[in-house]
């Protein structure tokens, strides 16, 4: 059998077919990171990236991720949060700090009961987040008092937690949650529609969950951006498709002589055709990506823009 292969092979039989380098085009902006599965971001592919594909595509299994319908305590805003992504990262904690009214007690600017004045009434299901360190918490008199401030308006000063009658204002509250960095705060559990962004150190109740979400199987590629040369793993999925050297002019732009202030050549009307030629590249005065391109109908060569900075396509990738 051996013998018989290396006939074929000296006879001119191709084991082996040539196809072309594959790469891919980011059709919504997607995260590049520095490994297969959970790795550091190396940064964000942009829309209209074009990336050469170095290894794979080999399928990757995440944890699950963690997500919670919340409620912000700020402005009452409702959605639902991750609160652990797929990478490990967390984006709001259950906080310790955090204190419930349960019955009207006041805030005062001192921690004396005697000699303060009061600031205002903390209301039955209102946040009171306490303050670091430990002088943030008194026992003089047989009354435990904590220093911090109300979620809603950031009204700062001394409550008292329990009565020397026994009397409970406030206790600790295991339904509430801080946010740790800006996040999204969406309509419902699968959707990406945003509510709101929420703000690092937002208190948030949660209404529902934490609940875990297991990630499906995805396809990762390792690539390398033709922008600029990053290098990292990305997902082949929705936001990204298969690229090819063809574009389609799907809103009239000028082809110029030029990458930055460029004379105009002609314009490139709807529907016609371009074959690249170099590129992406970022004209950084005007803040887009343009291509080299080659137009179909008459030969004629020069640069283009992919999009305006307000989002208008005026080339897009055939993609396969």
């Amino acid at each position: 059998l051996k013998e018989r292969g290396a006939l074929a092979a000296c006879q001119g039989t191709s084991f082996l077919k040539e196809i072309p380098k594959p790469f891919y085009y980011c059709k919504h902006e997607t995260t590049l990171s520095s490994s297969s599965g959970v790795g550091a971001k190396v940064r964000q592919i942009e829309q209209d990236e074009v990336l050469e594909v170095l290894e794979g595509p080999k399928k990757e299994t995440f944890p699950p991720t963690i997500k919670a319908k919340v409620k912000a305590t700020k402005d009452g805003a409702t959605g639902w949060l991750v609160i652990k992504d797929r990478t490990g990262e967390t984006m709001a904690e259950a906080d310790t700090r955090l204190f419930i009214c349960v019955q009207p007690i006041a805030i005062t600017d001192n921690v004396n009961i005697k000699e303060c004045k009061v600031i205002r009434k903390l209301a039955i299901g209102e946040l009171f987040k306490l303050d670091e360190g430990d002088d943030a918490k008194s026992s003089e008199g047989g009354v435990d008092r904590i220093r911090g401030k109300a979620c809603t308006d950031d009204a700062a000063g001394w409550i008292t937690l329990k009565g020397n009658a026994g009397t409970l204002y406030v206790e600790a509250t295991k339904k509430h949650y801080t946010a740790l960095a800006e996040a999204p705060l969406t309509k419902s559990h699968g959707s990406s529609e945003k509510v709101r962004s929420l703000e690092a150190g937002e208190a948030l109740e949660v209404l529902e969950g934490p609940k875990e979400e297991k990630a499906k199987p995805e396809l990762r590629c390792h690539g390398r951006a033709l922008l600029d040369g990053a290098e990292g793993w990305f997902t082949v999925g929705s936001s990204m498709a298969t690229w090819t050297m063809e574009y389609v002019c799907k809103a009239s732009t000028p082809l110029q002589d030029g990458l930055t202030e460029g004379k105009d050549l002609r314009s490139i009307e709807v529907g016609e055709k371009l074959v690249w030629l170099e590129g992406p590249t970022r004209d950084e005065a005007a803040g887009v990506l343009t291509i080299k391109a080659k137009a179909k109908k008459d030969g004629l060569v020069g640069y283009a823009t992919l999009r305006s900075k307000e989002g208008t396509a005026y080339l897009l990738s055939a993609t396969r």
